[in-house]
């Protein structure tokens, strides 16, 4: 029998459950929707003492809600696309959400082309269906390949041939298949809300994938001629399942996780926190659900793909895996495409308090050809906050595009490798192929320092800061630091960028590299920072400053180039731009700006274009640039 399914619920505030009332035994709830347009406003800062929260607050019982936050009075709309956007992202083709230079899945995508650029008419087809708002199936009737667990079932007493139905439910999982096509296996807890912090309401509903070594296979076959054949584990009243760290999902296909909570997924390494691998699969979705670590003394990380094509994870908490309180750094990350992965979403999620990285891709011990390296990788309307590591990390990866997150609290306080950073576009020599990298209108704030370029040592590294808006750093808001002998052809732009009360606004150091680099510093606002523009280092091929607005009450605006004689021309120094309510963090432009009419259009635009054919000619607010015929400097138009 073929599952019957909800129409989608497009708009729809989506919770981190398919069916979310206790007690809804038999049904799967309404559809999944989507998080829609993100709203406008900046993330509120944390109250002294209070808990880490999600994007939105839940109310006592329910789930966090990923997505944007609600708008702080006075502020202007926060990054998001989204309807209110005009579709910034992807190719226009529609879909529940939109991020500026991020192809919706559904879209025509960017052939595999490795290590060769495209030619800007190299496509082929997304996915056949949008696995962000594709609705959940409800429980369809007995069947040979339908299973209903629950976490008061009874193996002994379980209809359906023993598969269980919510009549009378089994409570051990399945076993690992393989799973056919169509597969639908329902899990049902006990309603009981998730942790709000590493050691509040930890549990687990039932004896879950805990064999060492176990592989998951479901739907090998790789099946797809419409949404029947789509393998679901659909999580009802938030159940709670143990894995070990050795559980895969391999050789699978057109897969879906709904609702369903990894809650202290658990190693047969007691000093190691478990996680989901997924392996040698495609058409793979983790949604509307949460993963949460453990206190462990290893690396590692929650959600871990090699050689996985077309993975959606989308609208989940992530959060409290490893030793994130150690001096020395434990490196458990959240998600991690390591190895020959091609076409990775990760979207709209809240992930916090990990001991690595909210998102590393690649791997620092990488030996594999450069043609199997990881990319098409989209990490956008992301929460991160608050990890030993960094947000993102970017080490062996080709074409990653960061954009529209809410990054914030990263210090390093009490050790770990990242210095505080906030975004890691390219990390210095941690992987010999690597370039490529786009940071488009995220917010940064609060943390050492914010986005910084590293280089790479075996690949002509390219790295994009365009349209952030970075405020409140104690460091450099924007850095370009190379300690590797770059290759010929590296270059980092900063572009179109508001950077506010930082140590430095934008601080380029390569201290030790063999080729030349070039560095272009154009269309910038700098506001009250200690130090406005520092190129140091050696060996810089050829740079540009070009129109950028610097300001300070304080006066002593200067662009320290150690006496180098490069392009640095239409630069403003000394005059306000005159942001509406800096205090406030609306750091947007009032009528009278000088920064308004500035300039011209950069060539990054054309080029992320004619890489990947999609317009980012957009603010930081998701608003159409130039606007008016002209363009202004800074992160957002007037």
């Amino acid at each position: 029998m073929s599952p019957s399914y909800h129409p989608a619920i497009l708009g729809a505030v989506v919770l981190l459950c398919a069916g979310c009332s206790s007690g809804s035994r038999g049904s799967s709830g309404g559809a999944p929707g989507s998080t829609g347009a993100p709203t406008a406003g900046m993330p509120p800062t944390p109250t002294a003492g209070s808990p880490p929260v999600g994007a939105n607050p839940p109310a006592a019982g329910n789930p966090p809600v990923a997505g944007n936050p609600p708008p702080a009075a006075g502020n202007p709309p926060v990054a998001g696309g989204g309807a209110a956007a005009g579709g910034s992202g992807g190719s226009g083709s529609g879909g529940s959400w939109s991020y500026i230079g991020v192809p919706h899945p559904t879209d025509d995508l960017p052939e595999e082309i490795m290590p060769a650029l495209p030619d800007g008419v190299n496509r082929q087809p997304g996915w056949p269906y949008d696995p962000t708002a594709i609705a959940t199936p409800t429980w369809p009737g007995d069947g040979p390949h339908h299973y209903y667990v629950a976490h008061d079932g009874d193996d002994g007493t379980a209809g359906n041939g023993g598969n269980g139905n919510p009549a009378a439910p089994r409570r051990s999982m399945p076993g690992y298949g393989p799973f056919p096509a169509g597969t639908l296996i329902f899990l049902e807890g006990d309603g009981t809300p998730l942790p709000t912090s590493e050691t509040t309401n930890r549990r687990s509903d039932f004896p879950g994938w805990t064999s060492p070594n176990a592989s998951l296979e479901m739907n090998p076959a790789g099946t797809y001629a419409d949404p029947s054949d789509i393998a679901w584990i659909v999580g009802i009243d938030r159940p709670r399942l143990t894995a070990n760290a050795d559980t895969s999902l391999t050789n699978s296909h057109h897969v879906i996780f709904d609702g369903v909570i990894l809650d202290g997924i658990r190693s047969s390494d007691p000093n190691r926190s478990g996680r989901l691998r997924i392996g040698q699969s495609s058409h793979i979705t983790f949604r509307n659900g949460a993963q949460y670590g453990e206190h462990a003394d290893r690396g590692g990380s929650l959600f871990d793909l090699n050689d996985a094509d077309y993975v959606m994870y989308f609208n989940n908490e992530m959060a409290y895996a490893g030793d994130f309180d150690a001096i020395s750094a434990k490196d458990f990350h959240g998600v991690r495409p390591a190895y020959g992965n091609r076409w990775v979403w990760v979207i709209d999620n809240h992930i916090h308090h990990l001991s690595g990285d909210g998102m590393q891709t690649g791997n620092s011990n990488n030996t594999r050809p450069i043609g199997e390296t990881s990319h098409y990788i989209y990490f956008a309307g992301n929460d991160c906050h608050d990890n030993r590591e960094n947000a993102v990390d970017n080490k062996n990866s080709f074409h990653v595009v960061v954009s529209q997150n809410r990054l914030h609290d990263f210090t390093g306080a009490g050790g770990g490798g990242s210095n505080g950073t906030a975004l890691i576009l390219a990390n210095d020599n941690e992987g010999p192929h690597s370039a490529y990298h786009w940071a488009i209108a995220n917010e940064v704030r609060d943390s050492t320092h914010g986005i910084r370029d590293g280089g790479n040592s075996a690949a002509p590294n390219k790295s994009f800061m365009i349209g952030n808006l970075v405020h409140d750093i104690a460091g450099a808001g924007l850095a370009a630091w190379h300690a590797s002998p770059d290759q010929p052809g590296t270059e980092s732009h900063m572009v179109n960028n508001t950077v506010a009360r930082c140590g430095s606004g934008i601080d380029i150091n390569f201290w030790q590299p063999s080729n030349p680099t070039s560095v272009f510093i154009n269309r910038n606002v700098i506001f009250e920072c200690s130090e406005d523009i520092v190129i140091g280092g050696r060996n810089i091929d050829r740079y540009q400053v070009v129109d950028n607005v610097i300001f300070k009450a304080g006066g002593g605006e200067r662009i320290d180039a150690e006496g180098r004689t490069q392009t640095v021309a239409g630069n403003l120094l000394g005059i306000d731009p005159l942001l509406v309510a800096p205090a406030a963090n609306d750091l947007s432009l009032q009528a009278g700006s000088p920064a308004r009419d500035l300039t011209t259009e950069d060539p990054v635009y054309g080029l992320f274009e004619s890489l990947y054919g999609i317009d980012i000619r957009r603010d930081f607010s998701g608003r159409p640039r130039p606007g008016d015929g002209t363009w202004d400097a800074g992160s957002q138009r007037f």
